[in-house]
């Protein structure tokens, strides 16, 4: 889902990474995102803040909500996507 919400900035460079701390909601709706770690490149960085935004929910986060208040309602998202 975030990958086909992110557009690559020109900037980008291979094996750039950004990671990303998530807060959700049961229903997968993104409460809030932040850069925990950039990349150095803030066009890279801010471009994987926006694919996030731009999901607005993750789809399929269907379990147990022990599972979920352990894994998911807060969680680092390490976005290095394959160039």
């Amino acid at each position: 889902q975030l990958i086909r919400n992110w557009k690559k900035p020109i900037s980008a460079q291979p094996g750039m990474v950004v990671e990303l701390r998530i807060t959700l909601v049961p229903t997968g709706e993104i409460l809030a995102v932040r850069i925990s770690k950039g990349s150095g490149n803030e066009a890279f960085d801010r471009s994987a803040l926006n694919a996030v935004y731009k999901v607005g929910k993750f789809e399929g986060l269907t379990m147990q909500s022990k599972v979920f208040e352990d894994n998911f309602r807060l969680f680092t998202l390490v976005f290095k996507p394959v160039n």
